[in-house]
């Protein structure tokens, strides 16, 4: 597995709950950060494995490695599971911006609609 190279992520837009994006932002830089953390290349593992049968700790025995494949698959299904519910929370996120964009647009129109009664009113009761 190659080492992840963090992307910039884009800012959240003005029109866009600023906060909820920015919480989306800190996410994936959290899963960035642990997935960096914990990548271990295959080339130092195999030195360490070297070396320790070089000091008498055998090197691994095939319940090891077995154990070590059992760790490892448990650890994908893990990751993939939480893959899968980011990527479920980024598409509650973006339904929750569409609603909040068209909740703003209609604010919008129902105040162009009470500033023109306020002028009327103004203007009929003097």
């Amino acid at each position: 597995m190659a080492l992840i190279t963090i992307p910039r992520l884009p800012e959240a837009p003005e029109q866009y709950d600023r906060q909820q994006m920015s919480q989306l932002v800190q996410t994936l830089e959290q899963m960035i950060f642990v997935l960096n953390n914990t990548y271990t290349p295959e080339t130092l593992r195999n030195q360490d494995e070297a070396f320790a049968f070089f000091l008498g700790g055998g090197g691994g025995t095939t319940s090891d490695i077995e154990s070590d494949i059992t760790t490892n698959a448990n650890n994908i299904s893990t990751n993939t599971t939480n893959i899968t519910t980011n990527a479920s929370n980024i598409s509650t996120n973006t339904s929750n911006i569409s609603t909040n964009t068209s909740n703003i647009s209609t604010n919008t129109t129902d105040i162009s609609a009470l500033k023109k009664q306020t002028r009327y009113s103004i203007i009929v009761n003097g």
